[in-house]
């Protein structure tokens, strides 16, 4: 389910990387289809990180190590259910932003195979991102009619670039971060062909619908320099003229911390100021980003 983590451990070396082998026997193949698997990619989709990541990230809450001496998960892990404080770490790998990708090199295999149930959001999430690829050239996909209402807006007003750049928000949520930097590119390519895109994407254009879609093409071709650059004007932008979305504020915020840890940048990353208001699974995010970054200056200085 969404909610349960499963923890994976040996009691010698290093946990191997997963294989398909299991699949090899009927009876595991069988139980296993039941709980919606039937791949290894339906088990890659939902890893999160590695030994050194997590803890790395649990260090950055003020907590304790529970025991039965000093039981802080049994005092107060009540309360956070009651007060509805309980985070939901594993909706990180459905960002938009693809943090756990950056951190760890990972790319999500776009061509995989998936099961589709309903077990896991992020399954459900990545079959519906592959057909809206894999059918982007059909006359009544929804990559088309987004095209074609591109093409009737008019662009020359600030109305209309802000409908255009929600169309075009509408695809990027919908296949990010379960389409490659290559497809991405291609859908890009496509979104280019309209008078719109085009002008949202101008260089000289400063509005905040422009700096919008810059950000998200920024973000699907992985350029993080870029990001950085897109990322800072916009988080400018917010914060000196207000904007109408304050989720945009968190998002470039996010944009130009990633960047900065996509270029190596990790002194930046760990010490880059904080932003209130974070959702709770962007504000998981933060806290990946910055325990990455702080592992890398760990292995620097020892």
């Amino acid at each position: 389910n969404d909610g349960d983590i499963l923890i994976a451990s040996t009691l010698q070396g290093k946990l191997p990387e997963m294989d398909a082998s299991i699949f090899a026997n009927n009876r595991a193949r069988d139980f296993l289809r039941h709980y919606g698997y039937q791949s290894l990619a339906d088990a890659q989709i939902a890893e999160i990180g590695d030994k050194d990541l997590m803890l790395a990230y649990l260090n950055l809450f003020d907590a304790p190590a529970n025991s039965d001496y000093f039981p802080y998960l049994e005092s107060n892990a009540p309360l956070a259910f009651f007060l509805k404080t309980i985070y939901v770490l594993n909706l990180l790998p459905t960002l938009d932003l693809p943090v756990l990708e950056i951190i760890s090199g990972r790319h999500f295999d776009s061509e995989a195979d998936l099961m589709t149930e309903k077990h896991l959001q992020i399954k459900t999430e990545a079959f519906t991102a592959q057909n809206l690829y894999r059918s982007r050239w059909q006359p009544d996909s929804q990559m088309q009619e987004t095209l074609e209402e591109l093409n009737t807006l008019d662009c020359a007003t600030e109305s209309g670039q802000k409908n255009a750049m929600q169309a075009i928000r509408v695809l990027f949520d919908a296949l990010m971060p379960f389409t490659s930097a290559e497809q991405m590119q291609e859908v890009w390519d496509m979104i280019e062909q309209s008078a719109c895109a085009r002008i949202l994407l101008a260089a000289d254009n400063a509005s905040e619908s422009a700096l919008i879609t810059r950000l998200m093409r920024s973000i699907s071709q992985r350029n993080y320099r870029q990001m950085i650059e897109t990322g800072e004007r916009l988080l400018n932008l917010t914060e000196t003229y207000g904007i109408s979305q304050p989720e945009y504020r968190q998002i470039a915020f996010m944009t130009v911390l990633a960047g900065h840890y996509g270029i190596g940048n990790y002194a930046t990353v760990a010490g880059y100021r904080k932003l209130e208001g974070l959702s709770a699974t962007v504000g998981h995010a933060e806290k990946m980003l910055r325990a990455a970054a702080g592992r890398h200056l760990g292995e620097k200085s020892s």
